[in-house]
């Protein structure tokens, strides 16, 4: 019997060594996020909290493109409800707005999302999707049709 007891415990010490090698979770990483900055006419911040006629995420509207249909996105247990994060510019006294974007496409790799401002018309921000392995990112950007760069935020006049 203390042979079996000891050889029971040299095995559930040796399998921990000797078992999968592998990984079992992939490496992921989804990086979707789209820079803006909204202004006025007159060039005031129209994301900064108090600014008379300004915009904050109650009054900000984002639909994804899914099926042929543009959807409200709204999901309520998520860390960011609508996929946008307005917060202050490090170093800067201006706010901008990132929009996580829509990553389903069209049949050529094309995603599309609307964002709303208050009772503006809508802009359209379309985005060639990029997958690998278990990772989403983006390729080419488009705010209303004119290329951009996602990284520096894109203003938007209201």
């Amino acid at each position: 019997m203390r042979k079996m007891t000891r050889l029971v415990i040299l095995i559930f010490m040796i399998y921990p060594l000797v078992s999968c090698k592998k990984k079992l979770v992939a490496d992921v990483a989804v990086e979707t996020g789209v820079m803006l900055s909204v202004k006025s006419n007159a060039q005031t911040d129209l994301l900064a909290p108090g600014t008379a006629n300004g915009f904050n995420e109650q009054n900000i509207q984002v639909f994804n493109l899914i099926n042929g249909t543009y959807q409200p996105v709204n999901k309520p247990s998520m860390d960011l409800p609508k996929n946008i994060k307005i917060y202050k510019k490090q170093g800067s006294t201006e706010y901008q707005l990132e929009l996580f974007v829509n990553t389903e496409v069209d049949k050529s790799g094309i995603s599309y999302t609307l964002i709303q401002f208050g009772e503006n018309k809508p802009d359209t921000v379309k985005s060639e999707v990029v997958k690998k392995g278990g990772s989403i990112g983006l390729g080419k950007v488009w705010l209303n049709d004119t290329q951009i760069d996602r990284f520096t935020p894109s203003i938007v006049i209201k």
